[in-house]
């Protein structure tokens, strides 16, 4: 699972609703604004000729840290500027820094000695790829089944073949149907040497086994500032926005390889600037209700950092986002949209459910998909992401040639569409809600975790509450007591580093009478540890690379909107037989992409609740990727795994 989806910055559900209704609300468009409307849809090489740029040789890949990423952002900046487009806080950079592994592509070597002393030499990029490396030379024997006490290098047809937590395994090949180059992110940086190989040079290898492996990796970690790109067209309520946004990253090249990315993410950024250029035009004449927000998001490859950083950062300026997320769009033969969304709120439905119709009412095949295709809308509470799907990506086959731009193009003007018509549209709520809204907010900005009152806006009572609380563990004890002394200070030498719990559950659920309360005095919630809904803990070291989290959910059993939620998790998480079995049964679930974190999960039930724990991050991930259980059964019994889980699920079923 990737960091970005426990959020650093949590609105409870009920402001997110109000907020996502208002951002729907406006003044209904007039003749001439449909008309505006209409015109978006002029003639234009935009799209075309942002893919020829991005896919150059001069681009080169647009791997983070490298000049032709530089290049990718300059482009966009500099089309930013011919629509009119201004900088965001004075600004078309958002620099943030990254940690990095910058690998020495000629010193990745693998080569076989076969049994008469010949030496067969592989092709880095071609033969073979990097999948996590220990800088370093191995000669070893070839070891298909590890046997024996041996050292040797395990030639593997999958992740998981049981062999690989051998502890004479020094090394690891494994083959692949179609090699797939990654990013360059530090989480690559580990204790063995793993490549992924051809199925041509698994063949070559299972017809040697008497001869021996020579493999080698050389690279250093290298902290690096980077920027996303992102410009602004200000409306008349710069309280609310629209966040449109594509990844501009890629994985780069090898020698005379470049990885072009076109479908993964040329695509997305095209159609991102030609849908600027066109709202960039339709403004010309036309306010906007409110600001439309267009980013180039960079390190999505690496477990989508950018948009992380971003988040934290424009979060600060608004009382609301909406993200829409465009990651790979237009391959040819796939002719219908998936519109993807991470977190199962109302408001992330409402936008999916708007668009879809949209789209479809358009003459464009569109359905939504839930949790299948992640990218940059996971690390937003209200983000959803239109693809076509992640076929063919981080491959040399990802070309110009797989794209069609017609489609694409198709795609920019509805969306502009959408998002003209969609920021004007008053067929929700009418204005009064604004004052609502405004009033719940102002008042909930200040209301310490816990507290709660009842404010009167046009004559009706409305419920507020503190809902969220992230610091440290003695924070924690002054709402809670000792009820959480149990959470460990360390798991082994990495530090509790905050926790976050979120209790907006009253919020729907045995919500306080108004009649029973006096209007604007302040209230303490009694029995609040049964409103939680969510605590994150999180664990890392000093230089904030080396992480664990635990993600504990609760969920009613009956309360539909919880159980509704519930059930999507667990329809996904526990559908084989437990990965590891001590007190607690826990299944081991895999990330969405590749470049992801694999996850623990444990599932209990009491009388009228259902909880999820779910353990992930670095410090776990190559014992969960290379199916180590021996290294993850002893993490679980030298941390207390197990008694925290069971301890928090006693406190939780008060």
């Amino acid at each position: 699972m990737k960091e970005g989806l426990v959020m650093g910055k949590r609105i409870t559900l009920l402001s997110i609703s109000m907020c996502f209704i208002l951002f729907l609300t406006g003044c209904n468009a007039s003749p001439q604004n449909f008309i505006e409307i209409n015109k978006i849809e002029n003639e234009d090489d935009t799209v075309y000729e942002a893919l020829q740029y991005l896919i150059s040789d001069e681009c080169d890949g647009r791997l983070i840290g490298t000049e032709g990423n530089k290049k990718a952002k300059e482009y966009i900046v500099s089309r930013f500027k011919d629509f009119s487009i201004e900088p965001y806080n004075n600004s078309f950079y958002h620099p943030y820094l990254q940690q990095i592994l910058v690998i020495d592509s000629d010193k990745m070597i693998l080569e076989l000695k076969d049994t008469k002393n010949n030496i067969i030499k592989f092709e880095y990029g071609k033969d073979f790829m990097d999948s996590s490396i220990c800088p370093g030379t191995l000669r070893l024997p070839i070891g298909f089944d590890a046997a024996g006490e041996e050292d040797c290098i395990l030639v593997a047809k999958g992740h998981k073949d049981d062999n690989i937590k051998k502890s004479n395994v020094k090394g690891i090949l494994i083959s692949t149907e179609r090699l797939k180059k990654g990013n360059n992110s530090d989480e690559k940086y580990g204790d063995r040497n793993v490549f992924n190989i051809t199925e041509e040079v698994y063949e070559i290898l299972k017809s040697n086994p008497g001869g021996e492996v020579h493999m080698s990796s050389s690279g250093e970690l290298k902290e690096i500032e980077e920027n996303n790109v992102i410009g602004i067209i200000k409306g008349k309520d710069s309280s609310k926005a629209f966040l449109i946004t594509a990844h501009l990253d890629h994985v780069g090249s090898i020698g005379e390889s470049i990885w072009k990315g076109a479908y993964d993410n040329s695509s997305g950024v095209s159609i991102l600037l030609d849908t600027a250029r066109r709202i960039g035009e339709y403004s010309k004449n036309n306010e906007l209700p409110n600001d439309i927000i267009f980013s180039g998001i960079n390190s999505e490859e690496t477990f989508l950092y950018g948009s992380k950083i971003l988040r934290e950062e424009i979060f600060k300026d608004y009382d609301f986002i909406a993200n829409i997320n465009m990651d790979c769009i237009g391959h040819k033969g796939e002719k219908k949209l998936f519109i993807d969304y991470q977190h199962d709120l109302p408001e992330i439905k409402l936008l999916t459910d708007k668009l879809n119709s949209f789209f479809n009412d358009s003459g464009i095949k569109s359905t939504p998909a839930y949790a299948e295709y992640i990218s940059d809308h996971a690390s937003f509470p209200v983000g959803i992401n239109i693809t076509t799907g992640y076929k063919d990506i981080h491959i040399l086959e990802d070309t110009i040639d797989i794209l069609d731009i017609d489609f694409m193009e198709n795609i920019s003007e509805m969306l502009a569409k959408f998002l003209i018509k969609t920021s004007s549209d008053s067929i929700i709520l009418g204005e009064k809600h604004d004052k609502i809204y405004d009033a719940i907010r102002r008042e909930a900005k200040n209301m310490n975790f816990g507290e709660y009152k009842f404010i009167e806006v046009e004559n009706k009572n409305y419920y507020v509450m503190g809902s969220n609380l992230s610091g440290a563990k003695d924070e924690v004890d002054q709402h809670f007591g000792n009820s959480f002394d149990y959470i460990p200070d360390k798991l082994g030498d990495l530090k509790l580093d905050k926790i976050e719990i979120n209790a907006f559950r009253s919020n729907y659920f045995n919500t306080p009478k108004a009649d029973e309360h006096q209007t604007n005095m302040i209230y303490k919630r009694k029995g609040l540890i049964r409103d939680i809904n969510n605590i994150n803990i999180f664990y890392q070291n000093s230089d904030n690379y080396d992480k664990v989290i635990i993600q504990f959910d609760s969920f009613i059993k009956d309360n539909d909107i919880e159980r509704d939620v519930e059930e999507e998790i667990s329809g996904q998480a526990f559908e084989d037989r437990p990965f590891i079995e001590t007190k607690n049964k826990y299944y081991l679930n895999a990330a969405i992409e590749a470049d992801g974190y694999d996850e623990l999960t444990v599932k209990h039930e009491v009388s009228d609740k259902i909880f999820i724990i779910r353990i992930y991050g670095s410090r776990l991930e190559d014992k969960l990727d290379y199916i180590q259980k021996q290294k993850v059964e002893s993490f679980i019994k030298e941390n207390n795994i197990d008694d925290i889980i069971l301890a928090l699920v006693k406190t939780l079923s008060q």
